[in-house]
């Protein structure tokens, strides 16, 4: 049998199937060891037939299975045809589909060895077999005997190991090797018999009786969307099926896996990057055997080898971090489409804020089935949100991001002994560090991007790559020693509190505090133990969390995502006013939100302050068609890059020039460029991009035509990858 094998190498030039043969039976899917040049090397079988034609080299011979299963199903070699049809590499699929130690083989199980007591014996007549004098036996034997089983390294800590390898000769012990699952951390919940809202019980049963396939929840913070997923679940469970739960932070993670374990217990398997080899091995072991009937994690965990699958719910549906930015570049919705669709499943987004796309395909398109929760659970009420004028804290000579009024409730809500979380989306101790004579502004040598400047330690960092530089006493152009921080960061709160609220207990939550493993969750764990009174952070404290003494929300800097040249800014600053705003006031305490902002008569705070949803939609989708912007308009975003300025700009060149030749003056086509990146320099490689607009209706027929001219050109010294309506 001749078998198509895509071999495991990330290169445009070989990113197709290869030739090879076999005389033992092999399945589509299995991971096998093939030659390839002068090395061997690991490959996957896409497909097989009986007699190829037109192969134009010898057709070497598969060395061996590397797998007593197969690493890849039906489905997924279907899903890696799709994927490849949208310029990513059949190999790089495969690599989002398994962990890397499942793919080149480098984790095993955990085996342990357990030591049980050989029932054919009693423990006199196991006691008989053993000298007075040999005492360790003797006391082994008796701890055996009334416990039956215990690890062995166990044993061995408490007795000789010559005593456990005797009574192991005797037949007196027995060691039996089990493999033993490697659990990731949960935060612990219990179960808890919930009542259903009038709310819930409704979209619960439209999504189970209709016949229709996807369904958008519209539902307020504190609606009880969390419970419709797991009644949902349990339902599907029921019948036999397996589900896939995707929320939209790793950080998220520990919080709902305590709360669906709660539920359903090891039934639910959990998939994320921050599983160490052996966690991420035993897990999708897991998964993929049909020990775990119920997936949860972030995006990656759209990937994971379920079968049956009855339902797939994706949470916090307008999360930027659903859209893979690095390669391969996919958008988690579509994936979850493809897998709901291969399975019959059915399809949930929720979200107190939905994206305009996706509530214009439920609202105007019929895509999704809307459903609208718009009750608190309990009838608490949302937030109060004052909007402050920070124009006019500047004329009273407080130059500090904490107005009066947000300092005085901050003191009355520490005097009730409640917490208070202040948002800022900007982490660092200022945004940049620059002269004030010659205007130098520190810069990342490999990306064109202002350095950041942190107090503890005191460095400049670049939150693009990652490069850490010692900070910097005078300007290195002109030499004076005139230096000033920038716009400031959550730091630089953290040391504002000090001084404000010196008695305070302070937290930070933002990527420099949570590089460690398990910090996030130590974090908000000391949080929710009231281990402190005031959380500050970013938009990491925004995402589903709940703080039932938290009655005091201060938004520090409203215009940080408004005023930036992006066409989503109105979308994103009003989702984050209401996912901020969303954490205060829950169960029956009262909760109240102060926005600060340079320009308080702005629309967009007219609605967010009221959460009007609807008015925001459908102001927002006004403007928008208006412009010719996402959802009336597909952008497409071909991005070059290369650590060569010349060979970036002449690529991006060449395919702006074949573009422009097969779509120009076609009906739809709006328009193309050709430019440098806002972000020219990035990773120490140079960008340069094609940026066509075309209408929606019209994006499809072009789509194939843009693909094959990319794929044509993904030769050589450049890097090409394609953005559907890139995020900036």
């Amino acid at each position: 049998m001749i078998y198509n094998v895509i071999v495991d190498i990330s290169a445009d030039p070989i990113d197709k199937p290869f030739y090879y043969k076999s005389d033992f039976a092999l399945n589509i899917g299995d991971r096998v060891l093939v030659p390839f040049g002068k090395r061997k090397i690991e490959g996957f079988i896409l497909s097989k037939e009986e007699k190829p034609i037109n192969v134009k080299y010898e057709i070497k011979d598969i060395i061996q299975k590397l797998d007593d299963f197969s690493c890849l199903s039906p489905e997924f070699i279907e899903l890696a045809n799709y994927m490849n049809k949208k310029n990513i590499r059949y190999i790089d699929s495969f690599r989002l589909f398994m962990p890397t130690g499942i793919r080149k083989g480098t984790t095993k199980a955990k085996k342990v060895n357990y030591l049980l007591f050989n029932q054919t014996h009693t423990l006199d007549s196991a006691l008989a077999f053993v000298s007075e004098r040999a005492t360790s036996q003797r006391e082994i034997i008796k701890k055996m005997h009334s416990e039956i089983e215990a690890l062995e390294s166990e044993i061995n800590k408490e007795f000789s190991a010559s005593a456990v390898k005797s009574l192991l000769e005797k037949r007196i012990l027995i060691r039996e090797t089990r493999v033993e699952n490697r659990l990731p951390i949960a935060m612990q919940r219990e179960s808890k018999d919930i009542i259903l809202t009038d709310d819930q019980r409704y979209v619960i049963n439209q999504i189970l009786k209709s016949e229709h396939d996807k369904f958008l929840i519209h539902g307020v913070t504190s609606s009880g969307k969390t419970q419709v997923y797991i009644s949902l679940i349990e339902n599907y469970l029921k019948k036999g099926k397996t589900a896939i739960i995707l929320v939209p932070e790793i950080s998220l993670t520990p919080q709902m896996l305590g709360i669906f374990r709660a539920k359903f217990g090891d039934k639910v398997g959990v998939l994320h990057s921050k599983l160490n080899p052996g966690e991420r091995h035993d897990e999708w072991q897991r998964i993929r055997k049909g020990e775990s009937t119920v997936v949860l994690g972030p995006r990656s965990a759209i990937f994971a080898p379920i079968k049956n699958i009855g339902i797939i719910i994706i949470d916090e549906e307008h999360d930027q971090s659903y859209i893979s930015e690095s390669n391969p570049r996919y958008f988690t919705v579509d994936i979850a489409k493809f897998r709901a669709k291969y399975n019959g499943a059915k399809l949930v987004l929720g979200s107190a804020t939905p994206s305009v796309e996706t509530y214009k395909a439920a609202e105007e398109d019929g895509e999704y089935i809307l459903l609208e929760m718009p009750n608190r659970i309990n009838k608490s009420e949302l937030p109060e949100i004052e909007i402050i004028d920070m124009r006019i804290e500047r004329k009273q000579g407080n130059t500090t991001l904490l107005s009066k009024p947000l300092v005085a409730a901050m003191l009355e809500a520490l005097k009730r002994k409640e917490q208070i979380i202040l948002f800022l989306n900007r982490r660092g101790y200022s945004s940049y560090i620059s002269c004030q004579d010659c205007g130098y502004i520190a810069k990342c040598p490999f990306c064109d991007v202002s350095l950041t400047y942190h107090r503890y330690p005191e460095m400049l960092s670049c939150h693009y790559c990652g490069a850490q530089y010692k900070t910097i006493n005078k300007c290195p152009e002109c030499g004076k020693t005139n230096l000033k921080s920038g716009r400031i960061g959550t730091e630089q709160v953290c040391d504002l509190l000090k001084k404000v609220v010196p008695d305070a207990r302070v937290l930070r939550l933002d990527n420099d505090t949570t590089t460690k493993k398990d910090s996030y969750n130590k974090i908000l764990s000391a949080f929710n133990r009231k281990e402190a009174d005031i959380l500050v952070g970013t938009q990491m404290v925004v995402k589903g969390h709940d703080f039932p003494d938290v009655t005091l929300v201060g938004i520090l800097d409203a215009d940080i995502s408004l005023y930036v040249s992006n066409y989503r800014a109105n979308e994103k600053t009003f989702q984050l006013i209401t996912q901020v705003a969303g954490r205060a006031g829950r169960e029956q305490k009262k909760g109240k939100v102060y926005l600060q902002t340079l320009n308080p008569a702005h629309p967009l705070y007219a609605v967010a302050r009221n959460y009007e949803y609807k008015k925001f939609y459908f102001r927002e989708k006004t403007i928008r068609k208006n412009a010719y912007f996402p959802p009336y308009s597909r952008i497409i975003k071909i991005m070059c890059t290369s650590e060569k300025e010349y060979i970036a700009a002449n690529k991006s060149r060449i395919i702006f020039k074949q573009i422009n030749d097969a779509l120009e003056g076609k009906p739809g086509v709006i328009r193309i460029k050709h430019m440098y990146s806002s972000i020219k320099k990035l990773n120490n490689k140079y960008r340069y991009q094609v940026m066509i607009f075309i209408v929606e209706e019209e994006a499809n027929k072009y789509m194939q035509t843009i693909y094959d001219i990319v794929n044509k050109n993904s030769t050589g010294d450049a890097s090409i990858f394609i953005e559907i309506n890139p995020q900036d």
